[in-house]
Formats: structure tokens, C-alpha cells, sequence
């Protein structure tokens, strides 16, 4: 019989034969391996021998010497946001307040002459309060002022009033004026200088 003609043994009848024949199932050093090693060397055989008659031998070496599948990167946790950082010194500190503005003194002198006219009583008191406020500071464009000097005593004075109301009423109108209107025709009933009466009644038009 030709060695063509032999039957195929297979991976098992090999290796049984050589370790009957004592050969390399032996350790290196000379020693027999024990029972479980040669347990395990049977199931592994027996397992390539099924891979041999499946014809999936081929398929076991292309996993074997396929690289290893990428390992994918854990992602990262999310880093929490950094606290806020305290405000410094200089932001927390409330801007300083500016100084007020001095009050210019004539300004005040003004005013506290302008409430003695408006705050006086009678003829005599309204005059001096308003003599004071003219010597020092004028006539003013004011109504309400200009409204209590037309009780004043010297008609040289009224007549200065007037004056200035003529000329204040070309540009604004007061917000009262039943009392000023009133006043001014007083001054064209009572008064004995024709020229202030006819002041007074062509100013009382104006406020019409």
C-alpha cells in the first residue's frame, strides 16, 4: 500500500501516537506532564480537529492575526464650572458720593428776600420788603413778586412794576392771573396818576 493510499490520520491519532512513543509531551526538563496539563492538551487537540473537519481553521487564523479592535476613550465627565470669583475690593466699594455744589450766597440772600415779600402783610411791610429786594438785586421777572409789589405805597414804584410786567407778559403768561388781574384793576379804580391807569387797563388786556 502506498503512502497515498494510507487513510489520513487525524490530529488527535498523531499526538496519541507521540505521547505513546514518549515524545514531545515531555516537559523540557525531563518531566511528565501532570493529568490536568495533559487534559487540557487533549480538549485543545480535540478542538483544532473540529475546526479541521469544519474546514473553519481559515477563519481562526484571519481573527488571529486581526489587530485588536480600537478601544474607544472614555469621555471625559464634564468639568463643573469654576466658581465666581469674589468681587474685588475696589468693585464692592460704592463709588463715593460727589460733593453737593456750594449755594452761591447772593442766590440765597435772594431767596430769603423774596419770601419776605410774599410772606408780608399790608402796604407798609410789603413796601419795605420789596424796597429791600430792589436796592439789592432789581426788579425781578417773577410774577408773584411783581404781583405783591403793585401794593406798594410810592407810586414811582408801581409805576416800575408795571414796567417790568409789561415787558414779562410779551414773553410768558403767569399760570394764575385772576389775582393779578384783580390788583391791576384796583390800581385803574383807585389811583389818582391817569398815566397808571391807563398802564394798568392795557396790561390787564395782555393777561386776557
Amino acid at each position: 500500500m502506498s503512502d497515498r493510499d494510507r487513510p489520513k490520520k487525524s490530529w488527535r491519532e498523531i499526538d496519541a501516537g507521540r505521547d505513546r512513543a514518549g515524545g514531545s509531551s515531555r516537559t523540557p526538563g525531563g518531566a511528565r506532564p501532570g493529568p490536568s496539563a495533559d487534559r487540557s492538551s487533549k480538549q485543545y487537540r480535540a478542538a483544532l480537529d473540529a475546526l479541521f473537519e469544519k474546514g473553519e481553521v481559515g477563519k481562526l487564523a484571519e481573527k488571529l492575526s486581526a489587530p485588536p479592535p480600537a478601544r474607544s476613550m472614555p469621555t471625559p465627565p464634564a468639568t463643573e464650572p469654576a466658581a465666581a470669583e469674589p468681587p474685588s475690593m475696589t468693585a464692592r466699594r460704592a463709588p463715593a458720593a460727589e460733593p453737593a455744589p456750594k449755594a452761591n450766597p447772593a442766590d440765597e440772600a435772594r431767596a430769603v428776600l423774596r419770601k419776605k415779600i410774599l410772606a408780608a402783610l399790608g402796604r407798609d411791610e410789603i413796601s419795605r420788603a420789596v424796597d429791600r429786594y430792589v436796592k439789592a438785586h432789581g426788579l425781578p421777572p417773577d410774577f408773584e413778586v411783581l404781583e405783591q409789589a403793585l401794593e406798594h405805597q410810592k407810586p414811582e414804584r408801581v409805576g416800575e412794576v408795571l414796567d417790568a410786567l409789561d415787558g414779562l407778559l410779551d414773553r410768558e403768561k403767569p399760570k394764575r392771573s385772576r389775582t393779578l388781574a384783580g390788583k391791576l384793576r384796583f390800581i385803574e379804580e383807585t389811583s389818582d396818576d391817569a398815566d397808571l391807569k391807563a398802564r394798568a387797563v392795557r396790561i390787564r388786556a395782555k393777561l386776557a
